[in-house]
C-alpha cells in the first residue's frame, strides 16, 4: 500500500510513468513503477488523451427555460464541464470561490459536491482535501486572494484549478485572474 502523502519519488515532474499494480478507491497496490521509454511517451500520451476524451464526454442536460439567454450558454457550460472533468481525471487539486450571496454559496457547495460524485463514480484515486472551498465577500477576484491561491498551490505537486462562481466575471478582476495564469493555474468562470 502506498501512501502518496507519505512517499518520495525519484522521477521528475512532469516525467511519464507506468504504474503496474491495482488501484482500488483511495489505495494503490503497487508491484512496481517504471519510467515510459521516449519513444513510447507519444504513444501513452496519446491513450491517455483517448482515455479522458472517452471518459469525460459532455452530457446533454434540459434547460429550466429555454431562451435565447440561456441556450447561448449550453455549449460554453459544457466546455467548462469537460475542463474540470479532465482535470480531476488527472488528480488536478482544486480551488473553489463564490461570492457569499445566495446563488454564489449555492453554486460553490453544489459544485464540491457533483465533483466528489463524478471521482466516486470514475473510481478516480482523489481525496476530498483536494477540493479546498474558499468564500469570497464580493464578486470581485482580489489580488489579495490570487496571491493567496497561489501559496495554495504550493502546498500540491500538481498546479491546482481555480473555479469561480458568481464571482471574478468583471474587469475589476483582470488583474488578480492574470496573476493566477502567470503562476500556471488553469481557471474556470460561471458567473
Amino acid at each position: 500500500k502506498v501512501i502518496q502523502e507519505d512517499s518520495q519519488s525519484d522521477f521528475d515532474v512532469g516525467e511519464l510513468v507506468k504504474i503496474v499494480g491495482l488501484v482500488k478507491s483511495n489505495e494503490v497496490f503497487s508491484d512496481g513503477v517504471e519510467i515510459v521509454e521516449a519513444a513510447l511517451e507519444d504513444v501513452e500520451a496519446k491513450k491517455i488523451e483517448e482515455f479522458l476524451s472517452r471518459e469525460c464526454k459532455a452530457f446533454d442536460f434540459k434547460l429550466y427555460a429555454e431562451d435565447d439567454v440561456l441556450l447561448k450558454l449550453v455549449e460554453p457550460t459544457k466546455n467548462a464541464a469537460l475542463v474540470v472533468k479532465k482535470a480531476l481525471m488527472r488528480c488536478t487539486p482544486l480551488i473553489i470561490r463564490f461570492h457569499n450571496d445566495p446563488d454564489g454559496v449555492s453554486s460553490g457547495l453544489l459544485f464540491k459536491k457533483a465533483v466528489l460524485d463524478f471521482v466516486a463514480e470514475k473510481n478516480v484515486f482523489y481525496q476530498e482535501k483536494w477540493v479546498v472551498g474558499k468564500q469570497a465577500d464580493s464578486a470581485i477576484f482580489e489580488e489579495k486572494n490570487a496571491e493567496g491561491d497561489v501559496e495554495t498551490a504550493g502546498n500540491y505537486c500538481r498546479k491546482p484549478l481555480l473555479c469561480l462562481f458568481d464571482h471574478g466575471a468583471n474587469v475589476e478582476s483582470e488583474h488578480a485572474l492574470k496573476t493566477i495564469s502567470m503562476a500556471g493555474m488553469g481557471i474556470v468562470i460561471v458567473d
